[in-house]
């Protein structure tokens, strides 16, 4: 993609602010879809999707369509906005109609992004409601539990995308501006986004106690490959002969010049 003119102008708290809009946008993404992949299961097959200023159903659909509206508008969305973005990145500055700067272009975008997924969410909301109104019974503990997964899941994912966006904490003897920090970061990253992830999943395939017992144990197994991964940093980093890392060049995504 060739670079945009005022590409140089993105300061590194730009392009964090960027990132930070795009987290909360794809964040409110994600917990759409996985709240309605737990819900639908026990949805009936026709549920009312619209209702008068009553509160009276006039209109009905599908009970999947609460899951296949938000999976396929995201879906589409994420093609638009990166289409967009790709856009405005190529032609901004063309022309001499325009003095609005490309990180404030950026912003707006993934601003707008934020509003559409927020209104996506209202709809997703409605038509849960609508079939809400129709269930006669179901387990309460078991919603609220898969819920509780799905926040633990979505929090997991939104810590692993800001991880390397901030400085964070960090063990003793390895300094901030070291390539193990750097990487351990990206590294601790991964981990996150995996984890949460992988609760997503869990929150949707399980049932009841099984729920709680597979996140205590991806809990302890996302404690104990961040320690292994902080222990084997510092001692990269005490050894004089280590020549770093071998998958640094590639953990370096992050700083590239791209919001």
């Amino acid at each position: 993609m060739p670079k945009s003119i005022d590409q140089d102008a993105l300061t590194d708290r730009n392009i964090r602010t960027l990132w930070i809009l795009r987290i909360i946008m794809w964040s409110i993404s994600i917990f759409v879809i996985a709240v309605a992949a737990i819900i639908v299961p026990m949805m009936p097959e026709t549920i009312p999707i619209h209702f008068d200023i009553h509160g009276r159903a006039d209109r009905w659909g599908s009970g999947f369509s609460v899951f296949l509206i938000p999976l396929i508008t995201n879906i589409a969305l994420a093609g638009i906005w990166f289409l967009m973005e790709l856009f405005v990145r190529r032609f901004h500055g063309i022309g001499n109609d325009s003095d609005m700067s490309l990180y404030t272009s950026l912003k707006i975008l993934l601003i707008g992004g934020i509003w559409v997924q927020f209104i996506l969410a209202l709809i997703t909301a409605d038509l849960l409601y609508g079939g809400f109104k129709q269930i006669s019974s179901f387990s309460d503990d078991d919603i609220i539990i898969r819920l509780s997964g799905v926040d633990i899941g979505v929090c997991s994912c939104i810590a692993g995308m800001a991880m390397p966006l901030v400085k964070g904490m960090h063990i003793s003897g390895l300094p901030k501006d070291s390539k193990f920090w750097k990487v351990l970061q990206y590294e601790g990253s991964a981990v996150l986004l995996l984890t949460g992830v992988l609760m997503l999943l869990l929150s949707v395939l399980l049932h009841g106690i099984w729920i709680i017992w597979a996140f205590i144990v991806a809990a302890l197994m996302e404690a104990a490959v961040l320690t292994l991964l902080s222990f084997k940093a510092r001692r990269d980093s005490n050894n004089p002969n280590a020549s770093g890392p071998w998958n640094f060049n590639m953990s370096r995504i992050g700083h590239r010049p791209m919001p």
